[in-house]
């Protein structure tokens, strides 16, 4: 359980703003997870791409230990470490650092922060990306035909763009076999 919350206490630590919304932060972890790094939640394609309901449940307990606060900004919410989050952060960090070593959360955290600055849309996609090629789709062609029948909103241009973000998320952070 504090594995879970840790991670996602990273997460939002790592936008030192709070992150914009449930959707992107949902994103960030799965993409987080399937380049590699140690994310327990499981993940299924729903409306946004993938999803996690325990992820959605864990996010939910946390508000309710004061380890993270969410308030209304427009129609999103924005997320951010209580000072209780950070204090639970301070103290669980040494797990994952001891799990993963010192140079791979280093470049978790970069992948997490790079991964912030994007919009919830644009990691919608890619998170789409991911999840058709992990089912099987590795021909380019065929996984971009999958993303644009599953998400007909975005057009092939949006969708072959953040092709090549995922390439370079995985040739800059992924340790995908």
């Amino acid at each position: 359980m504090f594995e879970k919350y840790t991670m996602i206490a990273l997460a939002v630590d790592t936008c030192r703003r709070g992150i914009d919304g449930r959707k992107k932060l949902q994103k960030m972890i799965y993409i987080t997870k399937v380049l590699g790094y140690p994310v327990q939640e499981d993940f299924t394609l729903y409306l946004y791409g993938p999803y996690s309901e325990e992820l959605a449940g864990e996010l939910q307990r946390m508000k309710e230990l004061s380890l993270l606060d969410e308030h209304s900004l427009d129609s999103s919410y924005v997320i951010k470490l209580t000072e209780n989050g950070k204090e639970f952060l301070n103290y669980f960090q040494s797990n994952i650092e001891e799990d993963v070593g010192t140079e791979e959360l280093t470049r978790m955290r970069a992948l997490l922060k790079e991964l912030s600055y994007y919009e919830p849309w644009e990691l919608e996609i890619i998170a789409t990306l991911f999840y058709f090629y992990q089912i099987g789709y590795t021909d380019f062609k065929e996984l971009q035909e999958a993303v644009k029948r599953a998400k007909p909103k975005f057009s092939s241009k949006q969708i072959n763009t953040m092709m090549k973000k995922v390439r370079e998320f995985i040739d800059k952070f992924g340790v995908l076999q």
